[in-house]
């Protein structure tokens, strides 16, 4: 599958993963396969998420196809694993990475950056 956005676009941030992602369908032995992982990053959503009401999971947005390519150079069993399960889920699909997991390299735009109409 081809991104639909070059992962080398100045544009993207990018994060690098510091502590296994909890959640998710994954086993802990794939998602600690993700620590050092430096992934671009799409786009930072302050809302990704509710968590209760008032609020929000805050989170960095990756499309799968640009994680699982920087995963595959690592960890190709975790991208077997990935792939097993049905990701990634479309050229578009995308998954989420909290901050508390993550070390910002290069910072992305803000989505209200991203989608307003001043862009």
């Amino acid at each position: 599958m081809n991104a639909v956005i070059d992962p080398k676009d100045n544009n993207l941030g990018l994060i690098k993963v510091t502590s296994a992602p909890s959640g998710g369908p994954a086993p802990l032995w794939v998602r600690k396969r993700w620590v050092g992982c430096e992934l671009p990053c799409l786009y930072y959503d302050p809302c990704a998420l509710p968590k209760s009401p008032g609020s929000f999971l805050t989170a960095f947005v990756v499309l799968q196809v640009h994680a699982i390519a920087v995963l595959a150079k690592v960890a190709p069993r975790a991208v077997q694993y990935w792939n097993s399960i049905g990701y990634p889920t479309s050229d578009k699909g995308t998954w989420l990475f909290e901050p508390r997991y993550v070390e910002v390299l290069k910072s992305p735009l803000v989505k209200a950056e991203l989608f307003s109409e001043n862009n």
